[in-house]
C-alpha cells in the first residue's frame, strides 16, 4: 500500500499548478480586455504576488552575491582573525612568563614609573643600577627626593650608579651623545651626596656604589618583580626604549611559587655581583659586615708545616660518600670583638690557645667569584672576608649565616697530642700543605690520611667512628687556603 505522503504529495502539486495556470490564463484575459470573475481576480492577484516575489528573490541574491556576503565574510574572518591572535598571544606570553618571567612588556619608561614607586613603598629590599640617575622617576623630579617620599624606614635601599672615572663617561663620550659633560659630573656628584644624606637621616637603610659599567641595563629590582630597560638609543633612552616587567613568580594550580627559569634571578645575581665588586674602599670591618647580618670567624691554624682543620659531628653522621672539612671557628655573638670571638671558638672546639697574625693581604670573595683584595686598618688583619651571594653555597652550613671572616693563627702547643676535639667537634683533620692542595682534587680518603708518611693524621673524638673510606674535601677556609696552595708549590719549584 503507497505510503500517504506519496499520493498527497502529486495531488497538493497538480491542484497548485492548476491554481497558477488558472490565474496565468485569467491575467492574459484581463490583459485582452475580457470582463473577470471575482475568484479570477483573487486568482491573478495571486499570480502578481508569486511573480513579484520571484523578482524579489532573485534581485536580493544578486545583491547578496555582490556585496552583502563578502562583507559578512570578511567580518566573520576577520572577528576569527582577532580571536585567534588574542588566542597566540596569551598563549605566547604564558610561555613567555613560563620561560623568562618576562609578564608585560611598557613601551617606555614613563609608561611604569608609578608602578615602580608603588613597588618602591611597597618592598622590603630594592636593588638599583642606574648610570646617571638623577632624573629617572616622574618626568623631571630628582630621583632622590622621590626615593627619599617613597621607601620605609625599614626597607633596604642599594643603589649603583656610574662612577666619574668610569671610561664609559669620558668628555669625548659626552660629546658624542649630544649631553654636557660637566652636567654629567654635576649629577653624579649630587647623587653622592644625596645617597650619603638618606642615608644619615634614618628615614630608610640606603647604600650607594658606584660602577664603572657600559650602558647595557637600567634595572629596578623589587621583592616580587624588576624592571629591566635596556641603552637601546643614545639620546632619550628612557622615553624610547621598552621595559621588561620580570616576575620572580609563577602561577601552579591557583598559587605561586618562584620561577626557577624568570630573568629575575639572573639580574639579581647579576648585582649582588657587581655590588660587591665596586666595594668601596673601607677602613673596617664594621664597614662592610652590617651589623644584623649573621657572621662566623674562623681560623687558618699552623703549626710548624701542619694545618689543623676540624670536622663537625653533624658531618659525620651524614650519609654520603664526602665528609667536609673546614676552619676552626664558630658565630659570633652579639658585642663581642673579632678576635676575641675566635680565640673563645677555638678554645671550646679543640681546647688550646692561638695567636692570631696579621695577614699579608685580606682577600676578599663572594659565591662563585673571588674579587680584588681590599685594604683594611683592622689589627690584627684578615685573612680572607667570604660573603654567601647565593641560597645555596657548599661553604655555608648555616642558612642564616652571610659571612666568614678568617684569621691566621699560629697554635700555642708543644706537640699536636695536645689537641682534642670538643663536644661539637668529631674529629681533627691535621694536614701539610701539600696534602691539603690534593684534596681539592685527589680521592684523598681518610683511611689514607690516617697512613700519610708526610704526618698528616685524623684525630678522632670520644665515641666518634669515621668510616675510613669516606672522601676528605674541603669546604669554606679550607676551601680557600687549600686553592693559595698551588701557588706556593709553583713557586717552590
Amino acid at each position: 500500500m503507497p505510503d500517504r505522503t506519496q499520493v498527497l504529495g502529486p495531488m497538493v502539486l497538480g491542484a497548485s499548478a492548476s491554481i497558477v495556470a488558472v490565474g496565468v490564463i485569467a491575467l492574459l484575459r484581463y490583459v485582452l480586455g475580457e470582463p473577470l470573475q471575482p475568484y479570477e481576480w483573487i486568482l491573478t492577484l495571486v499570480v502578481l504576488a508569486l511573480l513579484a516575489l520571484l523578482l524579489l528573490w532573485l534581485g536580493y541574491s544578486k545583491v547578496a552575491r555582490s556585496f552583502i556576503m563578502p562583507r559578512l565574510r570578511a567580518e566573520v574572518r576577520e572577528t576569527m582573525e582577532v580571536e585567534l591572535r588574542e588566542i597566540l598571544r596569551a598563549e605566547l606570553y604564558r610561555e613567555l612568563a613560563g620561560q623568562t618571567g618576562i609578564i608585560k612588556v611598557f613601551p617606555h619608561f614613563r609608561a611604569c614609573e608609578k608602578e615602580i614607586v608603588n613597588e618602591l613603598k611597597a618592598s622590603s629590599e630594592v636593588r638599583i643600577f642606574l648610570q646617571i640617575g638623577r632624573t629617572v622617576l616622574a618626568g623631571n623630579a630628582n630621583f632622590y627626593e622621590q626615593l627619599a617620599e617613597a621607601v620605609r624606614p625599614e626597607t633596604r635601599v642599594r643603589i649603583l650608579h656610574a662612577d666619574p672615572h668610569s671610561p664609559y663617561l669620558s668628555e669625548r663620550t659626552a660629546h658624542e651623545r649630544g649631553s654636557r659633560y660637566n652636567v654629567w659630573l654635576a649629577d653624579l656628584d649630587h647623587a653622592v651626596k644625596k645617597v650619603e644624606t638618606l642615608a644619615g637621616s634614618g628615614k630608610a637603610r640606603i647604600e650607594g656604589r658606584q660602577h664603572k659599567e657600559g650602558y647595557v641595563w637600567r634595572l629596578f629590582i623589587f621583592d616580587d618583580f624588576a624592571y629591566a630597560q635596556p641603552y637601546l638609543y643614545s639620546r632619550d633612552n628612557s622615553e624610547r626604549a621598552p621595559v621588561l616587567k620580570i616576575s620572580r613568580w609563577k602561577q601552579v594550580d591557583g598559587g605561586k611559587e618562584e620561577n626557577e627559569n624568570s630573568l629575575y634571578k639572573a639580574f639579581c645575581s647579576y648585582f649582588d655581583f657587581k655590588w660587591e665588586e665596586y666595594l668601596p674602599e673601607v677602613r673596617q670591618l664594621e664597614n662592610i659586615i652590617p651589623a644584623e647580618d649573621g657572621c662566623v670567624v674562623a681560623a687558618v691554624i699552623r703549626y710548624h708545616q701542619f694545618y689543623i682543620f676540624a670536622v663537625p659531628k653533624r658531618y659525620i653522621s651524614r650519609s654520603g660518600r664526602e665528609v667536609p672539612f673546614h676552619g676552626v671557628g664558630g658565630k659570633r655573638k652579639p658585642g663581642e670583638g673579632w678576635t676575641e670571638a675566635l680565640e673563645r671558638e677555638i678554645s671550646e672546639e679543640i681546647g688550646i690557645s692561638v695567636s692570631v697574625g696579621a695577614a699579608s693581604r685580606t682577600r676578599y670573595l663572594t659565591t662563585g667569584a673571588e674579587l680584588e683584595a681590599i685594604s683594611l686598618s683592622d689589627a690584627p688583619r684578615p685573612y680572607c672576608i667570604y660573603k654567601r651571594t647565593r641560597d645555596a653555597d657548599p661553604n655555608f652550613a648555616h642558612s642564616e649565616v652571610l659571612w666568614i671572616v678568617g684569621f691566621e693563627a699560629e697554635a700555642k702547643i708543644n706537640s699536636l697530642d695536645q689537641l682534642k676535639p670538643g663536644s661539637e667537634v668529631g674529629a681533627l683533620v691535621i694536614l701539610t700543605g701539600e696534602m691539603l692542595r690534593r684534596t681539592l682534587h685527589d680521592p684523598v680518603t681518610y683511611e689514607s690520611l690516617s697512613k700519610a708518611a708526610d704526618g698528616s693524621r685524623v684525630i678522632l673524638g670520644g665515641e666518634v667512628s669515621l668510616e675510613p673510606s669516606r672522601r676528605a674535601v674541603p669546604a669554606g677556609l679550607a676551601t680557600i687556603v687549600a686553592a693559595g696552595e698551588l701557588p706556593r708549590l709553583a713557586r717552590r719549584l
